[in-house]
């Protein structure tokens, strides 16, 4: 299973939902033996591995979904905006099973068609990512619903970016109590994505559904 990440662990590591340690963990917590994908990696490596996950992170860069940058633009990464880019495709072309977290949803998005807002004003986490700060709705009928066992979660939330208009493979698996996009999916692509932070929550019961759910598409 491959984790992407910057080539710097160290320092990406310093901020919640940048902590490689946490996601590894998460992961090893299901079974699923990690390794990560840093920039300068052949994509070529995703024929030896059975799935990938696409973590939280810096902002995408808005050229990247034909705009141009807001005011309230954040830090862009380039070099992980095209490694992920190329991860997707590479995983889609061979029908690897896709997870993404934060901006790793955003990122699914964008590499499908989709594009994204900027800057919204939403509920943020504070000093201790792991505590939850808002509901989200879990839509009846998708595979997220079937996974979860639950109609509304509570969740922790760090972005600021997200989704706008939905990629067309994709459908919304959930949504925020102020209206944003919390999840997507195409579990005929075996693609997933999540906007809170489950690997900063492992212990909830919905970390560890969502992760299994994950599983049993790469176990097959």
């Amino acid at each position: 299973m491959g984790l992407t990440w910057t080539t710097d662990v160290v320092g990406r590591a310093a901020n919640p939902g940048e902590n490689a340690l946490r996601y590894l963990s998460l992961l090893s917590r299901a079974g699923i033996v990690p390794a990560l994908i840093v920039p300068g990696t052949s994509t070529a490596l995703l024929a030896r591995l059975d799935g990938v996950l696409l973590p939280g992170g810096t902002d995408i860069s808005p050229s990247l979904y034909g705009q141009e940058p807001a005011p309230e633009l954040e830090t862009v990464d380039d070099e992980l905006d095209t490694l992920e880019l190329d991860v997707v495709t590479a995983a889609r072309a061979r029908n690897l099973p896709i997870l993404g977290i934060c901006r790793g949803q955003q990122l699914i998005n964008v590499a499908l068609g989709g594009t994204l807002h900027q800057h919204i004003v939403h509920p943020q986490w504070g000093d201790n990512p792991s505590v939850t700060i808002h509901d989200v709705q879990i839509i009846a009928g998708t595979y997220l619903h079937r996974t979860l066992g639950v109609d509304v979660t509570a969740v922790n939330s760090g972005h600021h970016q997200a989704v706008d208009r939905l990629a067309p493979p994709l459908r919304h698996a959930a949504v925020s109590t102020d209206g944003h996009v919390e999840a997507v999916e195409a579990p005929e692509l075996l693609v997933m994505a999540v906007q809170w932070h489950p690997e900063e929550m492992p212990d909830a019961p919905t970390s560890r559904r969502l992760i299994e759910g994950f599983a049993e598409w790469i176990t097959g």
